[in-house]
């Protein structure tokens, strides 16, 4: 089945609180696994319902200040792990600064970047297309 997004996603763990709606808090230990400029996917230990509105605020060394807004989940998947079950869910924005979701991303693409050209410093056959 062709993949429908519309956005590229990017693999990066960091912590995410989410709350709901009057602030209460459903996950204070909820793991990005990753983000792309609509939503993102997190992996936590609470069961969410799909259509539940969120708070969420993302931690990260590549923001100044933490990425803040509300998101609706949009799908989950109950995982199993040697340590016990786990959600992943995905959840899209509804109330999110853009641009900060761009620099966000900006960053994440600068980082690869770096890792790239030192992965090449270190090893430098030809890395082609093919």
């Amino acid at each position: 089945m062709a993949d429908k997004r519309s956005h590229v996603r990017y693999i990066i763990t960091d912590c995410v609180i989410l709350n709901d709606e009057s602030g209460a808090t459903i996950a204070s230990e909820a793991m990005l696994s990753g983000i792309s400029f609509r939503g993102m996917s997190l992996e936590l230990k609470e069961k969410i319902e799909v259509g539940r509105v969120v708070q969420f605020e993302l931690n990260t060394k590549l923001l100044a200040r933490p990425l803040r807004g509300k998101a609706v989940v949009k799908n989950i998947t109950e995982l199993k792990h040697r340590h016990g079950q786990f959600f992943r869910i995905g959840v899209e924005f509804t109330d999110v600064n853009g641009r900060d979701v761009t620099t966000l991303l900006n960053e994440i693409q600068h980082k690869m970047r770096q890792m790239e050209k030192r992965i090449i410093a270190e090893d430098p056959r030809d890395y082609g297309p093919f």
